[in-house]
Order: C-alpha cells, then structure tokens, then sequence
C-alpha cells in the first residue's frame, strides 16, 4: 500500500465524518451552545487523526493489502463511529477539555483493528474456497483421464494411437497398465495353463 493510498483513505474517511457528522449533531449530546459547538470540532479533527494512526501501523503491518481492501476498513470504521457515536463523542469532548485524546486513539485502533480481523477471516475463508475446488477439479480431471485411454483402447483402430497410450502408462502391445491384462493382440490367443486355445 503506498503513502497515495493512505492519504485517500484519510480523505475520504474525513469527507464521511464531516458529511454525516456536523459539529452541530457532535454537540447535540452536551446542549448546542457555542462553547460545545467549537469543541465539537476539535472532537471530529482528533477521530481523524486517531484513525490516520491506527490505519498507517495496520498498512505498515500488512493487514491491508489492496485499494478494495483499504475501502473496505474506510467503510467498516464508519460504520462502526455511526454505531458508537452516542456514546463516543461525549467521552472525547470530556478527554478533549483536559487535553487528552486518549480515548479516540484508543477506540480507533479497536475499530480498525476489527475490521482488519474481518479481513483476515475472508482470506482465510477464500484460500479454503479455492483449495476445495482445486482438489475437485484434480479429481475430475483423473476421472476424466482414465475414461479417456479406457475408451481409446477400445475405440481405436489397430495400431492407432499408440505412442499417445504408451505416454499414459498403457502398453500397445497388450493393452496393459500397471501390469493389469486386458484383450490379447492382434494375432495372439489365450492360452492357459494347459496350453489350450481359449477362444
């Protein structure tokens, strides 16, 4: 992920937070008066620096490893600041009025880290998805093979074909593969132990 991708990320993670959340609604829980108001900015800017933190060291680690996933945390952060603003927003305006914005960075780094767990499952989920049909596809692939000189053997003409069956394990001569009789060739008979024709 390279430093362009993370400063889109902070972009549009502040376009979000300051569409659907104006000082206006930040303040709504201490009483819209001015003095709330203005800290209700300073509130909104410490969530988006908090975020920028917690979002660099999880690039930084490689938890995020695509521009979908990228958007994929800018989105689940959101979502997860819609759920817990109520609650969150007051608690920072407190922190914020003793100069501490602790409790942003804290809830930042949960709520990224989340989302990059969340991330780690669908990985985990999608390589068990492709191994699965890898193995399905291998076996309907020998299936297939088998049938195929099995047929060939058969369906051939005297002769034809036979540098590709003996490619496959299957003798020309004797219509055999590891070491399993089949039909006698072509002029040949059965005979058995007492040397008797075998039609």
């Amino acid at each position: 992920m390279s430093p362009r991708a993370h400063r889109w990320a902070i972009a549009e993670f502040r376009r979000s937070l300051q569409e659907a959340w104006p000082p206006e609604r930040i303040a709504t829980a201490h009483g819209l008066d001015r003095e709330h108001i203005l800290a209700a900015w300073e509130v909104r800017k410490c969530v988006v620096d908090a975020f920028a933190a917690s979002l660099h060291q999880a690039i930084r680690a490689g938890r995020i490893q695509s521009g979908r996933e990228l958007a994929f945390v800018v989105s689940s952060v959101l979502d997860e600041l819609e759920a817990d603003a109520e609650e969150l927003f007051p608690r920072l305006s407190e922190g914020l009025s003793v100069d501490c914005c602790q409790a942003a960075y804290s809830w930042a780094g949960h709520a990224t880290r989340e989302a990059t767990d969340a991330l780690a499952a669908r990985r985990m989920r999608e390589v068990v998805r492709r191994r699965e049909q890898t193995e399905v596809a291998d076996k309907a692939a020998d299936a297939v093979d088998e049938a195929w000189c099995d047929c060939l053997w058969v369906s051939l003409p005297e002769g034809a074909g036979a540098s590709r069956l003996a490619s496959r394990g299957v003798s020309p001569v004797h219509g055999m593969r590891g070491g399993e009789s089949s039909e006698p060739a072509h002029g040949e008979s059965w005979t058995g132990l007492s040397g008797k024709r075998r039609n």
